[in-house]
């Protein structure tokens, strides 16, 4: 690539959002080299860049960018300031909220025009549409007015704790493979009948329930819709009322506790419940469409709310299901998701179709139980989906299918990290006016108290990696930020919904910022809170707006953080040798005998324990939680229950990742919820130190 080249893609690249350089954890600049932003600009749309094809890129990029009012606007006060531009004369902007109230403005060219929506109008989005005239004829366009407010919906105004959950592990003795929405119903009840105010749940999307790659709560095929293999299949047959639908001897076999759950069986899970599902449907379609009963009115009130994009979700589904191949070798008209030709398919295939929209609607019914009963539900987005699901094929345009998002090189993984997941072009997303964003907030707030985003920075930037590109081979490409976090504060405000980022790693301080303004709570992990010597910070050096845990799903617990035993599987997966692994172990050791010094200093630890510190060392962290002004403080179940495990070892197949299962089938696990009540709820006296 000439200099002359070179120079127009990184001016394209500046003017796309997308970075020529960044910083990386050890503080060194990264200059993205000529072959990385080609990569990113194409993945973007810009197809042509040679000499002729660059100019025209760069002028049209600039055009967009110059134009007085872009697509989205987003305001904290109703009110903003438009620039017309040169050569406007006179002109007429109106303003018109959700609920038809509207406001006009007239602009007779001089100045600026200044609008501000009237105190009586709510938050919420508005239509702005200008029409302006100028000396070559008219001008009109049309954008999204966000009046977001300032902050989103507060935490509880009492600082609570709570835990974090994985559906799939809940084991209470039934032999159904997998823990289910019953399961997990009767385990949030017990958890606030012994003061839990918070229960954080792995997401609950739809997966393909198949091993190696399909299990993955952070690999969902769409984060729209939700995995029925959560369905309590007694209760459904409960719901429907038909004495002989019982399932069988899938339930009647579970007579008495199994002391063996061993790991979660997804694909006989599914199999075995999809069969019983698919009679219930059978019935349901035969007999209740032709009485139109309140059962099949109500799912009809649901399809029309899902509208034209969950009729394409259940035709792909189910077309997937059939065909048994990638949606990229689909016949071009279903690739690219011709509404004319799906429609017939419909037409011939409609039982089918509607199974797996009723499968929807019955996962939703169930879900929705739970989270009426229990207000202290929290959900969690994660950053993205498997580009083989329904989500990345209904949005095309705005996935860049030509990159992977991912992060570069750092002390976790030196090589870099390929998470597989297709980044959000922000230029379409825009043009879109979020409407994507704005959906996958509305559903996963729609049964929610709280709602942790994943990867939170992915609203700031996100490291895109070209397709052929090596994995630590990439660049960062910024989001239309202001406009995401003011989407986000009026979201949770709409859905009274406390926000939660997960803001671990390396983050820019611009993205904290924005947190604050926002008033979303940050995550605070005890493990990794150090001064520069090594020691665990004092229990006020964490902010009040904060979710403090000690671990992540993608971490040992404590006991197996105090017995290293996540040290010792990497050496025996290869990922450590020898001698690396006793380093660890040995720096693991330090670190725990200076968290055993400064919990003793600051009166959470009064005697320093001989042989195993595990169980001793936990009550104290409880303690020192405690004694946080955090306003949510979390003990993984795993921890509650002080198991040896980690429900995910991130970059690995290994068989136990996301199959781990909890018992909270008998009284221990009540016991053992109150005991860390009992504790987390102690007025603890923290010491300071000088």
């Amino acid at each position: 690539m000439n200099d002359m080249k070179l120079e127009m893609v990184r001016e394209l690249a500046s003017l796309a959002g997308v970075d020529t350089h960044y910083d990386d954890i050890w503080g060194h600049r990264i200059q993205a080299d000529e072959e990385t932003l080609a990569g990113v600009l194409q993945a973007m749309g810009y197809a042509d860049l040679s000499t002729q094809g660059l100019p025209e890129a760069i002028r049209e990029i600039r055009k967009e960018i110059d134009f007085p009012i872009p697509p989205v606007i987003s305001s904290r006060n109703g009110a903003g300031t438009l620039i017309p531009a040169a050569g406007w004369l006179r002109g007429i902007l109106t303003l018109r909220g959700e609920e038809g109230m509207g406001s006009r403005f007239e602009w007779g060219g001089t100045g600026p025009l200044e609008y501000r929506l009237p105190g009586e109008f709510p938050r919420g989005y508005y239509r702005m549409e200008g029409e302006f005239s100028t000396s070559t004829g008219e001008i009109r366009f049309s954008s999204l007015l966000v009046y977001a407010p300032e902050k989103c919906w507060p935490a509880p105004a009492d600082r609570i704790w709570g835990t974090t959950v994985a559906a799939y592990s809940l084991y209470t003795g039934k032999k159904e493979w997998i823990g289910d929405l019953r399961d997990l119903r009767d385990a949030v009840e017990v958890m606030e009948r012994n003061g839990a105010g918070f229960v954080g749940l792995l997401p609950l999307h739809l997966l393909e329930n198949r091993l190696p790659f399909g299990i993955s709560p952070y690999y969902p095929l769409d984060r729209l819709l939700w995995n029925p293999v959560y369905l309590p299949l007694d209760e459904v047959a409960g719901y429907f009322e038909w004495p002989d639908f019982f399932p069988g001897r899938l339930l009647r076999s579970s007579t008495g506790p199994d002391t063996e759950p061993g790991l979660v069986d997804y694909e006989t899970a599914w199999r075995e419940k999809r069969a019983f599902l698919e009679k219930v449907f059978e019935r349901f379609y035969q007999t209740e469409r032709r009485r139109t009963t309140a059962r099949w009115q109500d799912f009809q009130t649901f399809l029309a709310g899902e509208g034209d994009r969950g009729w394409m979700r259940a035709f792909f589904h189910t077309y997937r299901e059939q065909e048994q191949k990638s949606w990229r070798d689909w016949p071009a008209l279903f690739r690219d998701r011709d509404r004319t030709a799906i429609r017939e398919w419909i037409a011939g295939n409609e039982q089918d179709v509607l199974f797996h929209s009723w499968l929807q609607w019955l996962t939703e019914k169930f879900l929705g139980e739970v989270g009426q009963e229990q207000n202290i539900l929290g959900f969690d987005l994660p950053i993205g989906s498997s580009p083989e699901g329904s989500e990345c094929w209904l949005n095309q345009e705005l996935f860049a299918s030509g990159a992977r998002v991912g992060a570069p090189p750092d002390d976790f993984s030196p090589q870099g990290q390929n998470w597989g997941f297709l980044p959000v072009n922000p230029w379409i997303d825009r043009k879109q006016e979020y409407s994507h964003f704005r959906a996958l907030l509305q559903k996963n707030m729609r049964f929610s108290r709280f709602l942790r985003i994943d990867h939170i920075m992915g609203l700031y930037r996100s490291f895109w990696i070209p397709e052929k590109s090596s994995t630590g081979r990439g660049t960062y490409v910024r989001q239309f930020s202001k406009d995401l976090f003011a989407i986000l504060a009026l979201e949770s405000e709409r859905n009274r919904v406390t926000i939660i980022g997960e803001d671990l790693g390396t983050v820019p301080p611009r993205v904290r910022e924005l947190m604050d303004e926002s008033g979303v709570l940050c995550t605070k992990v005890f493990y990794f809170e150090q001064d520069e010597k090594g020691f665990p910070l004092p229990p006020d050096h964490y902010p009040r707006q904060a979710f403090i845990t000690m671990n992540t799903h993608d971490m040992p617990t404590l006991r197996a953080f105090c017995a290293g035993s996540d040290l010792t599987l990497r050496r025996e997966l290869g990922i450590f040798d020898e001698s690396t692994c006793e380093r660890l172990l040995r720096e693991r050791g330090e670190f725990l005998k200076r968290v055993i010094d400064r919990l003793r200093d600051w009166g959470f630890l009064q005697e320093i324990p001989e042989g195993d510190l595990y169980p001793i060392l936990f009550s104290a962290l409880l303690r020192y939680l405690a004694a946080t002004e955090c306003r949510i403080r979390v003990v993984s179940l795993e921890d509650v229950m002080r198991l040896d495990l980690q429900p995910n070892l991130p970059s690995t197949t290994i068989p136990e990742n996301w199959r781990h299962r909890v018992n909270v089938g008998d009284s221990a696990f009540s016991e053992q919820v109150r005991k860390v009540h009992e504790t987390m709820r102690e007025k603890s006296t923290f010491i300071q130190t000088p």
